[in-house]
């Protein structure tokens, strides 16, 4: 075997160099067409999401349409109450503004909390460009923006949940508690739920506390001097009137306790 391999390097050596440079050529492409020809490729690994992240985000898509629900369910009192000072549009802005964020809600694949929360509210602000519209997508966006990379939310979380939401309407509408507005509605049921949470008071009483917290805001509303929108130019005039604001956030709570309800009777 030897000897052969000598014939063979002595053969190759006796050629012309343009006729070895061309066999040598040859060779190393042979061996790149061989290599390329058998290696297996490689596998893509799949994406792939554990059936915790799934349950968590049909736990928030649970919790928006339960919204959509109540202000559907509600838009006629809304109407009302709207129809004192406004122009009567607040029952069906809110119904179809919370439809359309629990729709972006549910088709979403997205497995990022924060993520499907902000894509919801500006869903619903496409939906309801109107001011009561934007305020509430606003709440929902600033919800996103505050639990960004989360992939769920806890009951120990819900104060800054709604906290969250709280501060996105108030940075868009530039008011302030105690100037008969959504805020006064929703403030009481914040601090409600921080109580419970600091308290150890069971999810399902702590919902209902905070609703009966909110329901009380909006009733304390009349009485208060509106400072803002149309009742605002009523002067003293508005203090005789309940703010329909206060009552989307009243019915927010309800909305909220409706879902701790259905929840802890599935377990």
């Amino acid at each position: 075997m030897f000897q052969e391999r000598q014939q063979v390097k002595r053969g190759f050596l006796s050629l012309p160099f343009q006729a070895r440079t061309l066999l040598k050529c040859s060779w190393v492409w042979v061996q790149v067409v061989f290599a390329t020809s058998f290696t297996k490729p490689k596998k893509s690994r799949p994406v792939s999401f554990s059936s915790t992240k799934l349950m968590q985000w049909v736990a928030l898509g649970a919790k928006i349409p339960r919204w959509a629900e109540t202000m559907s369910a509600n838009a006629d009192y809304l109407i009302k109450l709207d129809g004192v000072v406004g122009d009567s549009d607040l029952g069906l802005t809110m119904a179809d503004g919370f439809k359309a964020a629990a729709e972006a809600a549910q088709a979403s694949e997205e497995t990022d909390f924060g993520k499907t929360a902000y894509n919801a509210g500006k869903a619903m602000s496409n939906a309801v460009p109107s001011t009561m519209g934007t305020l509430m997508a606003s709440g929902l966006m600033a919800i996103g923006k505050a639990f960004k990379g989360a992939e769920s939310i806890d009951d120990a979380n819900l104060p800054d949940f709604f906290q969250a939401y709280f501060d996105g309407v108030r940075s868009r509408g530039k008011a302030e508690i105690g100037d008969k507005t959504f805020l006064d509605g929703l403030a009481p049921a914040i601090a409600s739920l921080r109580a419970s949470v600091s308290e150890g008071i069971p999810p399902q009483r702590s919902a209902a506390d905070a609703a009966s917290a909110a329901h009380e805001g909006f009733l304390s509303t009349q009485g208060m001097l509106a400072k803002h929108g149309r009742a605002g130019g009523r002067g003293e005039q508005s203090r005789d009137i309940l703010d329909p604001g206060a009552a989307v956030a009243d019915l927010l709570l309800q909305g909220f306790k409706a879902f701790i309800d259905m929840k802890e009777t599935d377990h």
